[in-house]
């Protein structure tokens, strides 16, 4: 095919049939486990993977009786009956049903027809003396305290996680920190064992060829298999790519491996082709799969296009679970039935989402494979906790040689027809019918081609001062011209300090303002789009149009006539920042024929001038003009906190104009219930909803003890605002909020918000500009939240998706029932569905939790 330069391209790609001779595999290996210095049996490590087993059924037995169930034989339930019962969120259905096939196995509990029953009456502490036993048996064997506490929270806390109260990532990473998941990975005497041979296994590889190898690991996540590994690399000749589904592993990976920059950081998952994900044309000789490829909607598919990775010879080193392991009922399932989905392969996710080691066998042996040593095997101490590590090798594949069929085209064909570039691929993109899809074919040699351009040519001096300014804000050492600014690590608080420095240290913004020269960069967000940006405009024109500033931005433009417009409104900042998380999501979902795009304040001058009593629905008005404008089948409209408002009524007009809105989205949107016309209330809610540190800012005293103390003081005054003096002399119970208040009074509004300021500020040395841009950010707060607590709902006849926090309790302002099921219910007339997504209101939209999300908007 030809390109856009008219140079003929050919793809070419290998026969699957093209297989050799399976002369060079390897005889299995056996490992001794005498240099492990084991101090108990094989005999004693069986007792407690049976004790630990043990105690989590007692534990999911011991939750039945205590919320009604089987306490007496002639009592029987269905899967449904529980699951209703203990109001367990839709995707722990299937967990609950493995739970009770679990009790049934070990005859805990009796099934007939499809109804559970008890036969035998339990004590109230079974729970409890299990897990005795089990820490008794400890002793000996040293497991993991960390992982056992761990696993004992989980178990006590099984009701908050089945209705969704608590996320199991709350447990799993309390305050984002990965103690527990490296015990649970890495530092336990299974994962050590398994670890300790894995690498001995792969610097054995490296010893035997010096020359470089290219490794990849696949579902990387805290580096549990890999952490000492890649320091045992160093003095070696190696390229590393570290994969994971989400980047929120990304960050703390680099942090532990900023001195070795032969490790590239990259999105894969299993369940998406190599050719979408930027690695059809990858070679590795060891490829590294940890505890990952049970989440495979199909291993075998998964395997193969792992395999068309692999070099010949390469090595693919799995580390699975094959056995079934109750212990993990109450703890990690959690985790796995966050991803679970509809198996393609046979496998049922009512009954487990593991397959056994001959299963494993079968499968590998169909693809041509051999499993040249696995640990632990029947008769090695570890052999009973179930997970293994398998060493496969693929029988080689004969590989293409580009000039031999160049050679061969020349004999054959006439010179025109012999192609300018021939590119060989792992696999061909296919269309929905089948066909090989030409059009990609296209775009990856026009990003080819790009690339190479990108490779040989410099940043040129106003790019390569920008670059400068970003790294050095964002803190990170290399930025690509292409690169979108918050995909490496920009929120709406370093687009101040990066605008700040940009106008002081570049002489092309001169001329500029500050609101229009922000906007150009969130509209503009790479450093080859901004420096366009400054090149073409001169300060006349920048005057003329900063005094009327489309609030409205396209992420990605439909490559075809638009049939779905997806579009993001502001939350109380007035900024997109809070989707920062979850745009990579969104874009990469997002089909050729949709646009993607979002609100935000356009000209604050603009949006301080509009009435608060009516501010949303005016904010609505002006969005539905520009919304209206769009040629498009159909709008999605989607909304976080005041955004989720602003949506709800843009749909609304919109639908009386007689356009198609599919669906509202809104998220942890919440009405105030109290009003909060005090600028110390504003001041504080403010500094939560950006995270900084209220109690260093001064603003002391729990949400807890505030919410008490307002609903108090709504009960005798009404509805009216309280104001500072009265929150000054509150007293009794409430004495430590006034005096925080008192002090806080005393400053005036400026030195308030330098306080909250300094908690967040992230560089050395005060930036006025930077804090000017700060308090403008405060302004379109507390107008949004002026605005919200007079805002009233509409009725609205569409359809609406409500996503609800997990977590309701923690709020910017000390609110109850944040969840409010049945506000909605009263106001939306078509479709409402309601789901619950992990985390709270301030971290729902952040890894880990966005992910949760952007499966929901998929």
């Amino acid at each position: 095919m030809r390109n856009n330069n008219g140079e003929l391209i050919a793809y070419v790609s290998k026969n699957n049939g093209t297989i050799t001779a399976a002369d060079t595999i390897a005889e299995k290996k056996k490992i001794c486990e005498a240099e492990f210095g084991f101090t108990f049996t094989k005999e004693d490590f069986q007792k407690w993977i049976e004790a630990a087993d043990n105690t989590a059924l007692m534990y999911i037995l011991a939750l039945m009786r205590k919320e009604g169930m089987f306490n007496c034989s002639e009592e029987k339930y269905s899967p449904e009956d529980i699951v209703k019962l203990l109001k367990v969120k839709p995707q722990y259905h299937q967990l609950i049903i493995r739970w009770l096939t679990a009790l049934k196995d070990k005859k805990f509990i009796c099934e007939e027809k499809g109804m559970f029953y008890a036969k035998t009456k339990y004590a109230d502490d079974i729970a409890e003396k299990a897990e005795e036993d089990w820490k008794l048996i400890d002793r000996k064997i040293g497991y993991s305290d960390v992982l056992m506490n761990y696993i004992h929270s989980s178990s006590t806390q099984l009701k908050d996680l089945l209705t969704g109260k608590k996320h199991p990532n709350e447990l799993l990473f309390p305050q984002g920190k990965l103690d527990i998941a490296y015990a649970a990975y890495k530092d336990n005497i299974v994962n050590r064992s398994i670890n300790k041979v894995l690498h001995e296994e792969i610097l054995e590889i490296l010893n035997k060829n010096r020359q470089n190898i290219r490794i990849l690991e696949i579902g990387a996540g805290v580096a549990g298999s890999s952490l000492e590994l890649i320091e045992k690399l160093h003095p070696y000749n190696v390229e590393y790519y570290f994969t994971d589904v989400s980047k929120f592993f990304f960050n703390e990976a680099k942090k532990l491996f900023s001195q070795y920059n032969w490790i590239n950081y990259k999105i894969y998952d299993i369940n998406k082709c190599n050719w979408d994900q930027g690695f059809e044309g990858e070679k590795f000789d060891i490829i590294l799969c940890g505890n990952v490829l049970h989440n495979a909607e199909d291993i075998k598919k998964s395997l193969t296009n792992i395999r068309k990775m692999l070099k010949n010879e390469g090595k693919l080193f799995i580390i699975e679970e094959v056995k079934k392991r109750y212990a993990l009922l109450t703890s990690m399932e959690f985790e796995f039935a966050e991803a679970v989905k509809e198996y393609s392969d046979g496998r049922k996710s009512k009954e487990s989402i593991f397959i056994n080691y001959e299963e494993w066998k079968n499968i590998i042996k169909e693809m041509e494979g051999h499993i040249i040593l696995s640990y632990p095997e029947e008769d090695d101490v570890l052999y009973s906790a179930g997970q293994v590590l398998m060493e496969v090798q693929f029988s080689s594949e004969n590989d293409l040689d580009i000039n031999e069929i160049e050679s061969y085209l020349k004999t054959k064909v006439p010179e025109y027809m012999i192609p300018s570039k021939i590119i060989e691929l792992n696999e061909f993109p296919m269309s929905s019918n089948g066909k090989i899809d030409r059009k990609k074919l296209s775009i990856r040699e026009e990003k080819y081609r790009k690339d190479k351009v990108n490779e040989v040519e410099p940043l040129d001096d106003l790019e390569n001062r920008i670059k400068n300014i970003w790294c050095e804000i964002i803190g990170c050492k290399e930025i690509g011209r292409d690169e979108d600014f918050y995909s490496v690590g920009g929120d709406s608080l370093l687009v101040a300090q990066t605008i700040s420095q940009m106008m002081q240290k570049l002489p092309e913004t001169k001329g500029w303002k500050w609101d229009a020269l922000m906007m150009a960069l969130m509209k503009n967000a790479t450093i080859k789009g901004i420096a366009e940006v400054l090149r073409g405009k001169i300060s006349e024109t920048t005057e003329e149009k900063s005094e009327n500033i489309s609030p409205f931005i396209s992420f990605k433009e439909p490559e075809k006539d638009c049939e779905k417009a997806k579009i993001l409104f502001h939350a109380g900042t007035g900024t997109l920042s809070s989707y920062k998380d979850l745009l990579p999501y969104l874009a990469k979902s997002s089909r050729e024929s949709e646009l993607l795009g979002g609100f935000n304040f356009g000209s604050f001058e603009e949006y301080l001038n509009r009435d608060v009593d009516s501010l949303i629905i005016d904010t609505a008005k002006r969005y539905a003009d520009i919304l209206e404008k769009i040629s498009t089948n159909q709008y999605i409209l989607m909304g976080y906190c005041v955004g989720g408002w602003i949506a709800f009524e843009t749909a609304r007009i919109l639908v009386e104009r007689g356009k198609n809105v599919a669906k509202v989205v809104t998220i942890s949107s919440s009405l105030c219930g109290h009003n909060y016309d005090n600028e110390l209330l504003l001041e504080r809610a403010f500094a939560l909803s950006i995270g900084a540190d209220i109690e260093k800012a001064g603003y002391i005293g729990s949400n807890t003890l505030l919410q008490r103390a307002l609903e108090n003081f709504k009960t005798q005054n009404g509805d009216r605002a309280i104001s500072i003096d009265e929150l000054c002399t509150l007293s009794g119970e409430y004495e430590e909020l006034a005096v925080g208040f008192k002090k806080l009074s005393e400053l005036s509004q400026e030195e308030r918000l330098q306080k909250i300021f300094a908690t967040i500020k992230k560089n050395e040395g005060d930036d006025a500009e930077n804090i000017d841009m700060f308090k403008i950010l405060y302004k379109l707060f507390r107008h949004s939240f002026k605005g919200i607590m007079r805002y009233e709902p509409s009725i609205y006849v569409g359809d609406v998706h409500a996503l609800f926090v997990a977590d309701d309790t923690k709020h910017f302002f000390p609110v109850r029932d944040i969840s409010n099921k049945e506000l909605w219910e009263n106001i939306v007339l078509g479709d409402l569905t309601i789901d619950y997504i992990p985390g709270e209101h301030t971290n729902c939209l952040k890894e880990p939790n966005v992910h949760d999300v952007a499966k929901i908007l998929e």
